[in-house]
């Protein structure tokens, strides 16, 4: 299936809350959305309280513009202003972007300081933290363990392992044998 790529709406239809949004994908998104909803695990709680007591038939979920990614970020800016009274399940309410553009050095310079930040178990989407990344490439190189065994032994996915091992990730972190 195709993306498309815009901006959405999600809509209280008893007391017009909405939410305001962009995506490069806005099918997944809305379908996201209303599964996180329906098993009632969203983080925004006044969504998911409404959610609960309303129902999701008093809910539409709604593409308001498709538009190009570039322009994602202007194009929900539009939007949260024009709804800003009724945003009351954005969190972050009305953004303001404003593009910085680097280039050369001091580009190089920027990618390598968020490279440093969020390095290793300092991003917020490790799994694993530095010593587990550590005893895996220990076991990819030292050991006849195949990668789904050390994938189970350390609860990760092989793609995970297959990865530690080509040196795709985990790149600063040096084997280290297990106790």
């Amino acid at each position: 299936m195709m993306k498309i790529s815009g901006v959405y709406k999600i809509e209280n239809l008893i007391n017009g809350r909405v939410r305001i949004g962009e995506t490069s994908d806005i099918i997944k998104r809305l379908s996201n959305y209303k599964a996180t909803l329906r098993k009632g695990n969203y983080n925004g709680k006044e969504m998911q309280d409404d959610f609960n007591a309303y129902g999701e038939d008093m809910f539409s979920f709604e593409l308001l513009e498709i538009c190009p990614i570039q322009k994602l970020k202007k194009c929900e800016e539009y939007y949260l202003k024009k709804y800003r009274d009724r945003c009351v399940y954005n969190k972050n309410k009305v953004r303001t972007y404003e593009k910085i553009d680097r280039q050369g050095e001091e580009a190089e310079e920027y990618r390598q300081l968020r490279s440093e930040v969020t390095k290793g178990s300092k991003n917020g989407n490790a799994q694993i933290d530095e010593m587990i990344a550590a005893h895996i490439k220990f076991a990819c190189k030292y050991s006849d363990l195949k990668q789904y065994e050390i994938a189970e032994i350390y609860g990760v996915s092989v793609n995970m392992v297959a990865k530690i091992s080509a040196g795709l990730r985990w790149v600063d972190v040096q084997p280290v044998e297990p106790k």
